[in-house]
């Protein structure tokens, strides 16, 4: 997981930028002003600009709990002609998208939860369902994969009323490892079993992570398990170029020796690919698999 930039986007502004660029609807050509798709949107943002408001009062204060339960009551016509102005391609929302995702001048376009897959989503942290007027609010759009996006609740809050996931813009992922994974044999073929560890985290940011992999909230360990047969057979491969190349005057020992010192040199903690990958190294479930692999390449290597 990685924190986001929060760019500061004026929040009224930007959702009646949003209403302003859109499309003229067919039919309401000669319709007053106030009557028309947008006139309609405007007019409710005005009626409710002080909660859309309240968003960020909560927000600057890590107290987005305190939204649960609040929403209008809204007729379900004006709920979904809120929620309408949503688009993940519409083009305010993919500068802003952009804007969070680039550091440095650089974009990152990795889900910042998983790091795993590239973002084709935005996740409405508060969901757009039970809170349409934060539908579009650029502080409730987090860039996300769908895989990510598609496990998470609907419910913002635990059981004791806290806020119950990790939010990119407001958590700052701890610099100690908390994710590890064992390496087990399935059908003759290694097998990840990830688990997290508190160690020094503090009991807060170790339950938004707890609340974040769990199967019972955020589901980030199935993501972590759909991508690690390409990070076993990616490590694989590299063993057995490595061997194909250096097997004649190291032994494998030695050749795995060599792939270890460089996963080490450049592990990052709290990534899946780079746990899997240390774990995978000492492991003599994976060593076996790789032997194999050479036997049925042919690849010679001292023993």
């Amino acid at each position: 997981m990685r924190k986001l930039k929060n760019i500061g986007t004026g929040d009224i502004d930007f959702i009646k930028g949003i209403i302003d660029s859109t499309h003229k609807r067919k039919g309401e050509e000669h319709l007053p002003k106030e009557q028309t798709f947008k006139g309609r949107c405007h007019a409710r943002v005005d009626a409710n600009e002080d909660y859309i408001k309240s968003y960020d009062a909560a927000f600057y204060i890590d107290n987005l709990q305190s939204l649960e339960g609040t929403h209008p009551v809204l007729a379900t016509s004006d709920k979904e002609e809120i929620k309408s102005l949503y688009s993940y391609s519409r083009t305010d929302i993919a500068k802003l998208r952009k804007e969070v995702l680039t550091t440095n001048g650089y974009a990152n376009n990795f889900c910042p939860l998983c790091e795993i897959n590239l973002v084709n989503t935005m996740d409405h942290f508060i969901p757009q369902t039970g809170y349409p007027l934060f539908a579009v609010h650029p502080r409730n759009l987090i860039p996300s994969c769908i895989d990510c996006n598609g496990h998470k609740s609907d419910n913002i809050i635990d059981s004791k009323g806290n806020r119950k996931y990790w939010n990119v813009y407001l958590d700052t992922p701890p610099t100690e490892n908390y994710l590890y994974c064992n390496v087990e044999e399935v059908n003759g073929m290694p097998h990840i079993q990830f688990y997290i560890l508190q160690g020094s985290i503090d009991d807060e940011t170790f339950r938004l992570i707890k609340n974040t992999m769990d199967d019972d909230g955020q589901k980030m360990f199935q993501v972590y398990n759909d991508a690690c047969g390409r990070f076993i057979v990616k490590l694989k491969n590299k063993v057995v170029d490595y061997v194909r190349k250096n097997g004649t005057i190291k032994n494998l020992e030695e050749c795995f020796h060599a792939i270890k010192t460089d996963i080490e040199d450049y592990f990052v903690p709290n990534s899946c690919e780079d746990v899997v990958k240390r774990a995978l190294i000492d492991s003599p479930i994976f060593q076996k698999c790789v032997e194999e692999e050479l036997k049925d390449l042919g690849v010679a290597y001292n023993k």
